[in-house]
Formats: structure tokens, C-alpha cells, sequence
């Protein structure tokens, strides 16, 4: 539970600007064990044959896959796993590493790709990552199948398999966003297991959605100035 002082505090650590896609770096949880030298995960050495059994890998990991791919690849997940802010990760990796990155946040409102994009004639130079692929109707899709026939590279999320290769395919964990619940708070105040259970369950295993809960757990908490009975 929180501590007491911090039901005082005017700042909900779950509020949108705090747990929006890309608030938060993202979480690799191979280099958080290794990190506190714990036992890896199964897998978080070596890439698999199968990307989809993948538990745990780093961020150098899956650009290697990706160039190994031909520089061409595909962060696969439902909503609320964390596909954006990985996507966003390795654009900025990429263009620190010295590509030259274009980058595209697709919805339902927005499903066309900017109009002041490189030309196609020049497309080997750049690095495309599209967030929301799926978004994107046929016309769109086919563009940036020619981008890549260029040489142009290319790094989407979506949800479902599509026409790159599959990096990694999210699938959501009760251990992750524990420690994504921590990372929140930041050692400020002090969530219990039993809360952070109650807010999976409640969300029914979606992070989006437990972190939502969440949010509306601490304002009760904030009104009541107690912590409730039942998730002690």
C-alpha cells in the first residue's frame, strides 16, 4: 500500500502523462535481471528460431535481428503490451547509432503517412518506423513494401503478422508490469503485491487496463485517506 504521507501528494504516479507510450522507457527485463544478477529468463541469451517464444532479449538483440532481416522487421502485440514504447526505443537506438530516422504514430484519426517523407529515389538512406501499422489501408501498405525494395529500412508495430519479418511478438506479464508499477512510483511509496494483483485482474491481464485501474485506486485512496480493508 502507499505510504500514508503520500495520500497528501497532489500527483496521481498513475496519470497519462506519467504511463502514456513512451513516458516510461521501456522495459527489458533479460537486462533488468542481468542487471541484479538474476537468473535469465528462458531464451534472454540467444535469439530462438521462433521469435513468438521469446520472454526476455535486449534492445542490441533485436537489432540484430533486424539486420539480420534485411533491415526490415515487425514488433508484434495487443494493445497495451508496450509495442510503441519498444518501437520508440529502438528508433532512438537506431538513430543514435547513426541512421537517419523517420517516424510515423498512426490511430484511428490519423492513417496516412506524412507527405514530406523522403523520396523514394533516395529511400536506401533512411530508416522508416511506422507505429500502428495496421492502420494503414492497402495504398499505404504498398508504399512502404516499395521502401523497402529500395533498400529503405523499415521497423512497424502491429498486431497481428504482417508483411515484415516478426522481431518479437509482446505478450503480457504479471511480472513486467510489477516492476513497471515500481518503476512508477519510483521508490516514493510502496504498492503491495496484493494491490498490483487486484489491478491485473481487475484489467484483465491488459497493462493499459490495470494501470487505468490503478489510477482510479489512488484517487480513492486520496479521498479516503486510508487505505481500503480489503487489498491490505
Amino acid at each position: 500500500m502507499p505510504k500514508i504521507a503520500s495520500f497528501a501528494s497532489p500527483t496521481n504516479p498513475f496519470s497519462t502523462r506519467f504511463v502514456r507510450p513512451g513516458a516510461l522507457p521501456y522495459l527489458f527485463i533479460a537486462e533488468d535481471d542481468r542487471a541484479r544478477r538474476m537468473p535469465p529468463l528462458p531464451h534472454a541469451i540467444e535469439p530462438t528460431a521462433d521469435p513468438a517464444e521469446d520472454t526476455g532479449f535486449t534492445c542490441a538483440e533485436l537489432l540484430s535481428r533486424w539486420q539480420s532481416a534485411g533491415r526490415r522487421g515487425s514488433v508484434i502485440g495487443p494493445h497495451g503490451v508496450g509495442k510503441s514504447t519498444l518501437l520508440r526505443h529502438l528508433a532512438d537506438a537506431l538513430a543514435q547509432a547513426g541512421e537517419i530516422v523517420h517516424w510515423a504514430g498512426l490511430s484511428s484519426t490519423m492513417r496516412s503517412l506524412p507527405q514530406n517523407w523522403p523520396p523514394i529515389n533516395n529511400s536506401a538512406s533512411y530508416v522508416v518506423c511506422v507505429d500502428g501499422y495496421e492502420q494503414l489501408s492497402w495504398w499505404g501498405r504498398w508504399w512502404l513494401s516499395g521502401l523497402a525494395r529500395r533498400g529503405c529500412g523499415i521497423l512497424v508495430s502491429t498486431h497481428a503478422p504482417c508483411d515484415f519479418p516478426e522481431l518479437v511478438r509482446l505478450r503480457p506479464s504479471r511480472r513486467t508490469f510489477g516492476l513497471v508499477v515500481q518503476r512508477l512510483v519510483g521508490g516514493r511509496w510502496e504498492i503491495s503485491d496484493r494491490v498490483i494483483d487486484a489491478a491485473w485482474t481487475a484489467g484483465n491481464q491488459n497493462p493499459r487496463e490495470a494501470l487505468f485501474w490503478l489510477y482510479d485506486w489512488w484517487e480513492d485512496q486520496v479521498r479516503l485517506a486510508s487505505p481500503s480493508p480489503g487489498l491490505r
